[in-house]
């Protein structure tokens, strides 16, 4: 008999470290029943709703104490109670792998900066080297193919590194143009 998978990430409410209080997300009214068992199926659910409509539909459900929603949305792992960041419409903006590298290229810092994220998330020297030939090679499709053939988990923590990365780049851009204008 095949040993049933035990679901391992779950959407939540984090009001401290420590304390929060999982998310059915069946019973918000934006998911129509949607069952998601695994980090994958999170996502693609929470990508299509921004951390406000998310919010507001836990509290329409009335599923959760109203002290969680003084805390902050996050993916809960039942095993290590290190919580994921939530990736959301907001967050996500329609991010491309593709596109990221293929406009960053030729900048060898930013190329630096990921061949070395994704050696400390894979920890894999092989692989790791494989990514990294890649990149020396120019070989944007190569990269993917390393990148894609990982674990989701580890395509989502490079993912997440990247995004991250580009907004505080816009963030600093846009604090740059604000002090221009006074100037």
């Amino acid at each position: 008999m095949k040993e049933q998978e035990v679901q391992k990430h779950f959407l939540a409410l984090q009001y401290l470290p420590g304390d929060y209080c999982y998310v059915e997300i069946p019973k918000l009214d934006i998911a129509s029943n949607y069952q998601p068992t695994c980090l994958a199926e999170i996502d693609s659910f929470t990508m299509n709703f921004s951390e406000e409509e998310i919010f507001n539909s836990i509290r329409r459900a009335n599923i959760v104490d109203n002290k969680y929603f003084d805390g902050k949305l996050v993916i809960a792992d039942n095993q290590k109670h290190n919580p994921l960041k939530v990736i959301t419409k907001d967050f996500y903006n329609e991010f491309n792998i593709e596109d990221y590298i293929l406009n960053n290229m030729y900048d060898k810092n930013t190329m630096n900066n990921l061949v070395n994220k994704f050696a400390s998330i894979i920890k894999d020297d092989e692989i790791s080297l494989s990514f990294k030939n890649a990149y020396n090679n120019l070989d944007v499709h190569k990269m993917q193919e390393v990148l894609f053939n990982q674990d989701y988990l580890i395509q989502r923590k490079l993912i997440v590194y990247l995004i991250e990365k580009e907004q505080i780049k816009k963030k600093e851009k846009n604090n740059e143009l604000v002090r221009d204008k006074a100037a």
